[in-house]
């Protein structure tokens, strides 16, 4: 039987196009100041688009920071992800600003390839635990069991969880990901109204949407195979027609073939390109760092782009006195014990530190990173890139400039 085409305009399955591009919006009509500790938006900045963006009725406390705003964190995270965002260091502080090369490739795309590119980025690429805000700390790791369960679950029907106990188990600690997943419009969900805290977030009922059908294959199969540690799914489901797309080793999916995928699904036409990240262009030279224990202590080191990680790692050592004795990690996105790291040799689970290369980083100047020392005491310095000089061949380590007197590492240490 021939299968209805999917239908995607700026309003449906939901609104989430058209919210997008009024959080695109509201960024590019000034810098947005971020927050020290995170590099999240600010407060008053949260209020202000939780004003005009949904909230599915989830209660949100003035006070509450980023992770508690489900539409906010999950548009924060897609568009860091397809850099129609970035952070730009201004100062001591660091604030968020529109691609406008970016967004203008986003703008050109039909109603159907905004959609997707949205999709693909979430499902494939985008970080699910920080997505996951709120009071739940994991994100959701049986969704090719849960997709499973659906696909014999009626249609556009009310399913009320408590006498669907399996389905019930399996949503328990969703969290966020019973609205994201409503985002996306695979179903309609009913939330406890009477749970407390009010920003928790419990499901009553489900209506499974029948735009979510034709996805579930395509949505298993690639869940399996996301680019991190918990995407592997619960157990090694292949679906029929797929056998060939991905390996046993569940190497990642790449967007081109999701997308392939996906092409059937639409009329001839609605979807023919994605917004991607842009391509990344290695910059051959001296690397200027600025490490930062505090505004008022500092150090600048100089690197070239054929050292490690490593490199940078016992030069910060040296440049603050440090004895080298614990492990550490470099945060790609500036957020302390995320997934995007670098970490020690000593340490259990790479990637590490030994393994990458200033240059296969793709830094830009003014991008951001953390360093973290020691995880008893932890010990933050903020590593900013100053300077990039290219066409320097010849770069010896060194420490350029210092500001301030080094923290002692331990205060009570007897050196007799």
């Amino acid at each position: 039987m021939q299968l209805n085409k999917l239908q995607v305009t700026s309003t449906e399955p939901t609104t989430i196009i058209e919210d997008f591009q009024q959080f695109l919006m509201y960024i590019n009509q000034q810098p947005i100041k971020l927050t020290k500790a995170k590099g999240n938006l600010a407060k008053k900045d949260l209020r202000a688009m939780y004003a005009f963006l949904p909230n599915f009725g989830l209660e949100i406390g003035e006070s509450s920071n980023q992770s508690y705003y489900p539409v906010i964190n999950l548009f924060m995270e897609l568009a860091l992800k397809l850099e129609l965002i970035k952070k730009v260091a201004q100062g001591a502080a660091s604030v968020l600003e529109v691609d406008e090369e970016q967004l203008a490739k986003f703008e050109k795309l039909t109603a159907t390839e905004r959609y997707v590119s949205l999709l693909q980025c979430f499902w494939l690429y985008a970080d699910w635990t920080a997505l996951q805000g709120g009071l739940y700390t994991s994100a959701p790791d049986n969704v090719d069991i849960l997709l499973s369960e659906l696909s014999e679950m009626p249609l556009n029907t009310k399913i009320v969880l408590a006498k669907e106990q399996s389905l019930n188990f399996l949503l328990a600690r969703y969290g966020h990901f019973l609205l994201h997943f409503q985002y996306f419009g695979f179903w309609e969900v009913m939330l406890d109204n009477e749970i407390q805290p009010k920003t928790k977030v419990k499901a009553t009922s489900i209506k499974i949407h029948s735009f979510l059908k034709p996805l579930i294959p395509i949505l298993m199969a690639s869940f399996e195979n996301r680019a991190d540690s918990y995407g592997l799914g619960m157990f090694g489901l292949f679906i029929e027609g797929f056998e060939d797309d991905f390996e046993e080793e569940h190497e990642p999916i790449s967007t081109e073939l999701f997308i392939s995928k996906l092409q059937p699904l639409f009329e001839k036409g609605q979807l023919k390109h994605v917004l991607q990240p842009k391509e990344k262009v290695i910059k051959h030279g001296e690397y200027i760092f600025k490490v930062a224990h505090s505004a008022s202590c500092w150090r600048t080191i100089a690197l070239h782009d054929s050292h490690t990680l490593l490199d940078l790692h016992e030069w910060i050592q040296r440049a603050f006195s440090f004895m080298d004795d614990h492990l550490y990690a470099f945060y790609m996105d500036n957020q302390p014990f995320s997934r995007n790291c670098y970490n020690s040799p000593m340490d259990t689970q790479g990637p590490f530190v030994q393994d990458v290369t200033i240059a296969e980083l793709y830094l830009e100047e003014g991008q951001q990173f953390l360093y973290v020392f020691d995880f008893g005491d932890e010990w933050h310095f903020q590593v900013t890139v100053e300077k990039i000089t290219e066409g320097i061949e010849n770069v010896l380590p060194s420490i350029r400039q210092e500001k301030g007197e080094a923290p002692q590492q331990y205060e009570d240490f007897d050196w007799e």
